[in-house]
């Protein structure tokens, strides 16, 4: 018998190290360039806004009007509905129309009203919620009292 001893074995060994290390890098680069898209593509990750000041107020036809004061931190946002709320998350009125600064530059303030013929019998002073939300579903809460 031969003793004859072939490099073909560590070959193949270097061979397969090199297959693995090339697979996972080209795997790694695609993962990381799909969870990146994902992410950085969304823009409600970048709409930061807070109610500084709201009020209900009661108007001489009998109707109410909501109003928040809207200050916006992060991208431009474009408000799409306002929501009173009362304090056990049962609906008093939901407008889905609202007037006001609709369009609310970034590091600014806007002001967003919207009134509802709404006939829920409330409690003169009973704690409420005023939900604002965003085109792209960012939701901002202020607690006041109804009128």
């Amino acid at each position: 018998m031969s003793k004859k001893r072939s490099v073909s074995e560590i070959v193949a060994v270097v061979m397969l190290i090199i297959v693995a290390i090339s697979a996972s890098t080209l795997l790694y680069i695609w993962l990381n360039s799909v969870i990146g898209t994902m992410h950085y593509n969304n823009p409600a990750l970048y709409e930061k806004i807070s109610i500084s000041a709201g009020n209900i107020t009661k108007t001489s036809n009998g109707n109410y009007t909501a109003y928040a004061y809207v200050q916006n931190s992060g991208s431009p946002v474009t408000i799409s509905s306002v929501v009173v709320l009362y304090y056990n998350n049962s609906l008093i009125y939901f407008n889905n129309t609202p007037s006001g600064d609709l369009n609310i530059k970034p590091n600014s303030v806007g002001l967003v009203y919207a009134s509802n013929n709404t006939k829920v019998k409330v409690p003169s002073g009973s704690p409420v919620i005023i939900e604002v939300i965003t085109a792209n579903g960012v939701k901002a809460t202020y607690q006041t009292t109804w009128p």
